[in-house]
């Protein structure tokens, strides 16, 4: 069993962390009792009107009034005449088996949906203006039962969305052995695949495939451990103006490890020189902060000692690894911003600021790293999976502005990885990864890639102009502890480059790459208040609007091409005797 897999555990846990207490209000999670998932349209048509408006930014032939004509005449209603204004239409699931579906229906459409809904096999039963529909005798049983208590829970709250939510604790803990078996099922077969895959490479099965399967145990037994400490979760889905946003919320379990985390006091504040601003434009451009590393850090502890209570790890690397962790987190000193895919080149370009607590605790870390991660067997496991890793860093190459810059080099021998994976690697500049490292001013900073340190330096230094602030903190509210911008044409400028060219490719990445170019972003940003975390995306009209006219270019070219093409030779005229 290889021990280090702990290493991948910062990754899955930072889903959580970070935790600022803003003055954002967030709405609980509206959830049933006993039920597993509930989808919810409170507002139907207001839910049709607002996707509209969005579908229409795409295609402006399909708006409201087509959505409702088609929907309606699949059902027998024409414009959905049948469901009043402000009322709207619940699923459930009870369990996997029990499902039943809660429609608030006119008295005089109710034959034409009970008909219709009956050819597709459901039962229906309509009282108290609701239709409940469902498979089984069973379910429509549990349904009118539980009509009432839909109504006063799911519907009561009205608005244009779509609500998904969920109780992941309480499910978890009435189904801990299905879900045991489950994971044992997924691990044996990712072990198998893994085995397969690594005798089609020529690699001994067992060194090829161990600490990956591992790894990704362990990565499952995380999220089954946040799960488990998530009392109701929902996720919201609003069209308004031909945008769409999508907001998660997560209320914590009361007295589990997340909701200390998301209830520790505020000890750490944004940094005015710590934006992704400060490294120039990419694809992907994030602002984060940890607003108490302490918390954060015995969040991770753990964490830890209960994955290694569930995979019986050995605990001697373990806790390497662990301390390891520990230092690495005491460094940071709570903002971070990270620009990805921001050069001009092939290949990865990432640069990269953090504010940390000791500059000389920083620098000693980037030193030691290869004898650190040695000591914790993360080296032997990337040996295991045949991509050997090693380290080179070199102090003080340059100065700038009395800036000492360092470089820091990490290999990646791809040789036993099959070709094409291989290429890929090595066009991505994941085989041999130069970076330049500063620390200074308290921060951190690194680049990779085409961004020079000397420019982040200077930007940082500057005290004439400030870097231009994400578009996500002009549309969500201040007091988030993360927000992002997504630059969707750049993305796939970069999706371009790595892929193969190939003729007649139904997805032509790189025409839509050209439509999408100075298109708005895709914006997100993460907020916590009165005990709850809220996670939000809004995709602009803007940008569905560059979506439909990329799709329309495609199917121009599509069409010029069917033109184009020679017409099939006739078929050879058949003699008769």
């Amino acid at each position: 069993m290889k021990k280090s897999v702990w290493i991948s555990v910062l990754v899955g846990i930072t889903i959580v962390v970070g935790m600022a207490h803003g003055g954002v209000q967030i709405e609980a999670p509206t959830v049933m009792e006993d039920a597993l998932l509930s989808i919810t349209v409170s507002d139907f048509h207001g839910l049709v009107d607002g996707l509209g408006t969005a579908a229409a930014q795409v295609s402006p032939m399909m708006n409201a009034t087509t959505i409702k004509s088609l929907v309606g005449m699949q059902l027998g209603d024409p414009m959905l005449a049948g469901i009043p204004a402000g009322k709207g239409l619940a699923v459930v699931a009870l369990d996997p088996t029990t499902v039943f579906g809660i429609l608030e229906l006119a008295p005089g459409q109710v034959a034409a949906y009970t008909n219709k809904l009956g050819t597709a096999g459901m039962q229906c039963r309509y009282g108290n203006g609701v239709l409940v529909a469902a498979k089984t005798a069973a379910a429509i049983t549990k349904g009118v039962a539980a009509s009432a208590s839909v109504r006063r829970t799911l519907l009561a709250r009205r608005s244009p969305t779509i609500r998904i939510g969920m109780k992941p604790a309480a499910y978890i803990a009435a189904n801990t052995e299905q879900i045991q078996g489950m994971l044992q099922m997924m691990t044996a077969s990712m072990n198998k695949g893994m085995e397969a895959q690594a005798k089609m490479q020529g690699q001994p099965a067992a060194s090829a495939t161990e600490g990956t399967v591992k790894i990704l145990e362990g990565e499952m037994l995380i999220l089954l451990s946040l799960l488990k400490q998530v009392e109701a979760m929902e996720i919201v889905v609003t069209a308004a103006e031909g945008s769409l946003q999508l907001d998660e919320v997560i209320l914590p379990a009361a007295g589990s490890r997340v909701a200390t985390l998301v209830n520790a006091p505020k000890q750490n504040s944004w940094h005015p020189k710590v934006q992704s601003g400060d490294t120039g434009s990419a694809a992907f451009m994030i602002d984060f902060l940890i607003e108490n590393t302490a918390a954060l850090s015995a969040f991770i502890s753990a964490e830890t000692e209960q994955l290694i209570s569930d995979m019986a790890l050995e605990t001697e690397n373990v806790q390497r690894i662990s301390d390891y962790m520990q230092k690495c987190m005491a460094v940071c000193g709570g903002a971070v911003s990270e620009s990805i895919f921001g050069g001009t080149g092939a290949g990865l370009n990432m640069d990269y600021v953090m504010e940390v607590s000791d500059e000389k605790a920083a620098l000693d870390m980037l030193k030691n790293m290869e004898t650190e991660l040695k000591s914790t067997g993360f080296l032997d496991l990337y040996a295991g999976m045949g991509m050997p890793m090693s380290f080179e860093y070199k102090e003080k190459v340059r100065q700038h502005k009395g800036v000492d810059i360092h470089q820091f080099r990490t290999k990646i021998s791809m040789d036993q990885m099959p070709e094409m994976q291989r290429q890929q690697m090595e066009a991505m500049n994941l085989t041999d990864m130069k970076y330049e490292v500063a620390v200074f001013d308290g921060l951190m900073a690194y680049s990779m890639g085409d961004t020079t340190m000397e420019s982040i330096i200077d930007k940082i230094k500057s005290t004439g102009t400030s870097p231009s602030p994400l578009v996500a903190r002009k549309v969500f509210p201040a007091g988030g502890f993360y927000y992002g911008d997504t630059d969707i044409g750049r993305y796939l400028e970069f999706v371009t480059q790595m892929m193969p060219k190939m003729p007649g490719n139904p997805m032509p990445f790189d025409k839509i790459a050209m439509t999408l170019q100075g298109a708005p972003p895709i914006t997100s940003a993460a907020h916590v208040s009165g005990g709850l975390v809220q996670w939000s995306t809004n995709i602009p009209g803007a940008l569905l609007a560059r979506f439909g006219q990329a799709a329309l270019a495609i199917q121009m070219q599509q069409m010029q091409q069917q033109m184009k093409a020679p017409a099939p030779a006739p078929a050879p005229a058949r003699s008769h005797p």
